[in-house]
């Protein structure tokens, strides 16, 4: 099983400022979208994916296929 979070990029013009913030700090990376958490799992053979954004984060679970 693969759990984690990411600060999405997809989550709204509210968090805008607080991205920013945080890669010009060095503290976060370019970012991406949920969909493309999701689509990267599943492309990596995981299986039963799901996430869940709470705010800013998506947190997100996945199982390795067999």
């Amino acid at each position: 099983m693969l759990t984690g979070s990411a600060m999405l990029n997809d989550t709204g013009a509210r968090y805008q400022p607080m991205r920013l913030v945080g890669r010009r700090a060095g503290l976060l990376g370019p970012g991406c979208t949920g969909t493309e958490v999701q689509a990267w799992l599943c492309e990596d053979g995981m299986e039963s994916v799901g996430l869940r954004v709470s705010g800013a984060i998506g947190y997100f679970r996945a199982v390795r296929g067999r």
